[in-house]
């Protein structure tokens, strides 16, 4: 028996207050990655 894969996917139109607050969030978690990414790449050297 294989593997099935499943998947959604659901457009979004968020309320102009709510892409803010999505935008705002999407900000901190890059930052978050980028800071981890540059922690690990140091810990290299």
């Amino acid at each position: 028996m294989g593997l099935q894969s499943l998947s959604y996917r659901y457009d979004a139109n968020p309320a102009k207050e709510d892409m803010e607050e999505l935008m705002k969030h999407f900000k901190i978690h890059k930052d978050i990655y980028n800071k981890a990414l540059e922690t690990l790449n140091k810990s290299d050297e």
